[in-house]
């Protein structure tokens, strides 16, 4: 398994691709999920799935949820489970480091929120703490 300083690298990198667009993207801290929110015009869901489908290859849907690993499935539940055209990506759900993307349609589909959360596993505390400081800073 490759070690954590590796897998964030390239989440760094997944990240960072999703965020260069900045006339389709415009991010924010969000307290209330401690997560990276942002929202997309539906205009732009093809350009989002090319940077998220080369990034984040585990995709659940409200059907295929029951297939995810606990982690995943705690976090979905504790943001009210998956409706209908919501979707979780993620990165390998097998490493000690995840980022999770839920997409959430809204407005009869007019507009996408993004969210972006950063799951480790086998980590000491102070360990998790530095290195959600560093997924932090990748949207300021």
């Amino acid at each position: 398994m490759p070690d954590l300083g590796e897998v964030l690298d390239k989440l760094e990198l997944a990240c960072k691709a999703l965020g260069q667009n900045e006339e389709t993207f415009s991010w924010e801290w969000e307290e209330r999920f401690e997560a990276a929110l942002s929202v997309y015009g539906a205009e732009d869901s093809a350009k989002v799935r090319g940077v998220l489908d080369e990034h984040f290859k585990a995709k659940w849907d409200a059907d295929a949820l029951s297939n995810a690993p606990a982690d995943l499935q705690q976090l979905v539940k504790s943001l009210g489970g998956l409706r209908g055209g919501q979707e979780l990506l993620t990165s390998d759900p097998s490493h000690d480091l995840v980022v999770a993307v839920a997409l959430w349609p809204w407005g009869g589909g007019a507009k996408i929120s993004m969210r972006l959360w950063f799951l480790s596993k086998n980590v000491s505390d102070q360990e998790k703490e530095n290195l959600q400081s560093r997924f932090r800073s990748w949207f300021a």
